[in-house]
């Protein structure tokens, strides 16, 4: 497992320069910062290796240690603190990070950093250094722009800082490095000694910086299945300078590429990548309406056949047109920044728009056909129990406009933004001592209260204090933010607006209930059944956990109709899931492509996942095939058995490869390596209303990478009209502990009873192959791809066809009966 996080830095030859990502951030893309720099870096003739660290960490490690990505974990744990739990929780594979970063021949390491991950690189640098003084190390990224972040970093640790936009800065640094000319004096290039801001020049001419480069990245480490995505930016900086914000502060001016440039880095992408779902990472897309509708012009006119989403702001000349034009050229979801409900509360926030202006932006989006989803800030200055309970009010009227909520958290100031360098402006306070604040309850008894007990001063100037425990003259204490919150997840969580894993920031607090409803928000979709977990989210992902480890792949749980030349499943479906009790979710699945309608129930045992489907079909929709299965790790489990059939499976190639059984029950199993980490799987067709259900095998393409063991049956318009357009059926899904002592019982009982077919036995041209076996006593016979082949002992006695029919006419063997179609009975 660890081999794999370290094999492509293990073998790959020396490079001019190394790039690296450290933990924690969640990868759901790819990061864009490194792929931009590297490929500027390429274009000036040097070459790099990268390294996302951060991505291959959270692939190879197990559930339990995964919430360590989890911003609703993170932000509980005290920041200075996650140095040292990262140490405890992965301490050999940072060490053999540290160790191979120390050995390789690159002199020049990289870092990127975000304020998440910034002080574990630093420790990381700092090892590095203390076995290699010759490394250079240099920071840059969102994580070390700001003074106050630098001085954070552990002294010695760094050489060099970039501040800003890194492709010029850093490209000159390595240039100069390899050509022997001083490191000092390159604009936007700050020493590890100096204090001083530095900031590089903005390339205001974005059309001229190369497409970013991701083919130094496992593209496989990041999303999921087909909805893998690459990250896109149109436009750098924001027209929006909100109070709370440093991302505006950090990349302005606003800019925006030309329309032409863009759809030239998307066609680049497809074609390079085989991508075509695209994440915008602009602060907002709709900076430039113009430059927008241009680039949804384009990809129309194109024809390609992209989906994407972004960030917006809730603009009041956004109109209907360009929102449905948006979603013709394959916009999906808009997520805006509307935070309140509340317009005092907005204007605090230096909105440029009101509540007004955001339920018609939200009501349009819908009405475009586009999913919006928002973000929810709470206890903002001034935000009394009024401007609260509009922020309320707000969501509860637009539920049926609003596809997700997708943040909710308590009010962070950062000491850069406005809120923390001016907090006189906006009436907050800051105690004057630890403890200042801890009889606020009495300041209606105190004359001055605030005067005597809080500060005004700017965040950066304050010492020893917790800036969490602000407050104004409103009653907006911590213990209200915190109170506020609980009510806020909970009202959310009962309108049912939490159709994504939220992320939820909250103060460190050892409040019980902030627990409980984290809790059972994130496990509103989950249910657990001693060493079984299952959870689910609307998006079509059905995701298996024995002992806390993941053992089903991509979409996990899956239902699949052959129709009109493909395949429409269960994963391309918004699903409407309802728990029913602890170890029991009902799940609605609509296909609505083929007016299908599905209703799940998913009951979790001890040992077993007991599954029933419910399907109902459309008189006027023609469905030729059906297949309900779960996705596995194909290079985990290798091995099937059938009654007295079985063998290996295939290994992911350019086609799928496929067996359909007649047998009614066939277990599945991992390969010797993985006993007592992955179960023995079962699975038994045990009730059903339509009659010729059969296993299933299939490996899908290299593309795909999965082990799908379904199910499976063929349809016809007037099978199903014999059955009233609607069929049940109910699979057993037996997960049972596979330790060496039962490998050693199954391999003794398997050679003198099992006949065992290997990958090379099915490989025909149309990959869909009926296995049959008859036997008696020693002798026996296989029925497979039309040939009848006979063994004895174990050793087969026929060779070619087998048996074999043939007529003859006129002295030339007119036809054979392996060139006709079989029926087996």
């Amino acid at each position: 497992m660890k081999k794999a996080i370290f094999t492509s830095l293990r073998e790959a030859p020396s490079q001019h320069v190394l790039l690296v990502m450290v933990h924690p951030w969640y990868p759901l893309l790819p990061p864009l910062g490194l792929a931009y720099v590297s490929r500027f870096i390429r274009s000036k003739g040097y070459n790099v290796l990268l390294l996302d660290f951060n991505a291959k960490l959270y692939n190879n490690c197990d559930p339990e240690r995964k919430k360590f990505w989890d911003i609703s974990t993170i932000s509980r744990i005290p920041y200075p603190q996650l140095v040292e739990i990262f140490k405890e929780k992965f301490p050999e594979e940072i060490e053999n990070l540290i160790s191979l970063l120390a050995e390789r021949p690159e002199p020049i390491i990289g870092f990127s950093t975000n304020y998440l991950n910034v002080k574990v690189a630093s420790y990381i640098a700092k090892m590095i250094k203390e076995r290699n003084s010759d490394k250079l190390i240099v920071f840059g990224g969102p994580g070390c722009f700001w003074e106050h972040d630098r001085k954070s970093v552990i002294p010695g640790s760094v050489d060099f800082f970039v501040i800003g936009e890194g492709e010029k800065p850093f490209s000159e640094l390595v240039d100069n490095f390899y050509k022997g000319r001083s490191l000092e004096r390159i604009i936007g290039i700050i020493s590890s000694s100096e204090d001083k801001q530095g900031r590089s020049s903005p390339i205001m001419n974005l059309d001229e910086i190369p497409f970013p480069d991701f083919r130094e990245f496992d593209l496989k480490d990041y999303g999921c299945g087909e909805a893998r995505a690459l990250p896109l930016l149109t436009s750098r900086g924001c027209i929006s300078k909100c109070s709370f914000c440093v991302d505006h502060m950090m990349c302005n001016p606003f800019r925006m590429r030309s329309p032409e440039h863009v759809v030239a880095e998307i066609e680049h992408h497809m074609k390079e990548y085989n991508i075509r779902n695209f994440s915008f990472n602009d602060l907002l897309c709709n900076g430039d309406l113009k430059k927008l509708e241009r680039i949804c012009d384009l990809i129309i006119e194109k024809k390609l056949n992209i989906q994407w989403g972004s960030y917006a702001i809730a603009r009041g000349d956004m109109s209907l047109e360009l929102l449905q034009k948006m979603k013709q050229a394959g916009c999906t979801t808009i997520c805006y920044g509307i935070e309140s409900g509340s317009n005092r509360v907005l204007k605090m926030m230096r909105k440029i728009y009101t509540a007004e202006d955001a339920q018609r932006t939200l009501r349009l989006t819908h009405q475009a056909g586009i999913k919006s989803t928002f973000n929810i800030i709470i206890g903002y200055p001034q935000e009394g129990k009024k401007e609260f309970k509009e922020t309320l009010a707000f969501v509860k009227r637009n539920k049926d406009y609003i596809d997700s909520i997708i943040n909710v958290s308590t009010l962070f100031i950062n000491p850069t933004a406005s809120l923390g360098r001016e907090p006189q402006k906006y009436g907050l306070y800051f105690p004057k001592s630890p403890h200042a604040f801890k009889f606020i309850s009495l300041k209606k008894l105190i004359p001055g209260y605030y005067k005597i007990f809080g500060q005004m001063t700017p965040v950066e100037r304050l010492q020893g204090v917790d800036i969490s425990e602000f407050t104004d003259r409103y009653g907006n204490t911590k213990n209200v933010r915190i109170k506020r919150l609980v009510k806020t997840l909970d009202f959310v969580n009962k309108l049912g607006l939490f159709k994504e894993d939220p992320i939820i920031n909250v103060y460190i607090t050892k409040s019980k209930k902030v627990s409980r409803i984290i809790d059972k928000v994130q496990k509103r979709w989950t249910i657990e059944n001693g060493d079984l977990c299952l959870k689910c989210d609307y998006k079509g992902l059905a995701k298996l956990y024995y002992h806390r480890q993941l053992i089903s792949k991509n979409q996990g749980l899956n239902i699949a109709f052959f129709a009109n030349g493909e395949w429409c499943d269960s994963s391309h479906s918004e699903w409407k899931i309802r728990k029913v009790r602890k170890n029991i979710l009902e799940i609605i699945v609509p296909i609505k492509k083929l007016n299908i309608y599905q209703r799940w129930k998913l009951i979790l045992k001890p040992n077993m996942l007991r599954w029933k489907v419910y399907t109902w079909f459309d008189p006027k929709k023609i469905v030729e095939e059906m297949k309900i299965g779960v996705l596995f790790i194909p290079e985990v489990y290798k091995f099937w058995r059938a009654e007295k059939i079985g063998g290996e499976l295939s290994d992911p190639e350019e086609k799928w490869r496929n067996i359909i059984l007649s047998q009614k029950e066939l277990t599945i199993l991992p390969q010797l390596d993985y006993t007592g980490i992955y179960p023995e799987l079962n699975f038994n067709i045990r009730d059903h209303s339509f009659p010729d259900w059969k296993l299933r095998l299939e490996t899908s393409s290299r593309r795909y990478d999965f082990r799908y063991v379904n199910i499976w049956t063929k349809l016809s318009y007037d099978v199903l009209q014999n059955y009233g357009h609607r069929i049940y059926t109910e699979l057993d899904l037996g997960i049972f502990p596979f330790e060496k002592d039962h490998v050693i019982q199954i391999q003794k009982r398997d050679e003198s009873r099992l006949r065992k077919i290997y990958p090379s036995d099915w490989d025909s041209e149309d990959l869909n192959i009926e296995v049959l076996s008859l036997s008696r006593r020693e002798a026996e016979i296989f029925i497979n791809e039309r040939k009848i082949r006979l063994f004895y002992n174990n050793k087969e006695l026929t060779e070619s066809l087998g048996v074999n029919f043939a007529f003859v006419h006129n002295r030339n063997i007119y036809e054979d009966s392996n060139a006709t179609e079989w029926r087996i009975l």
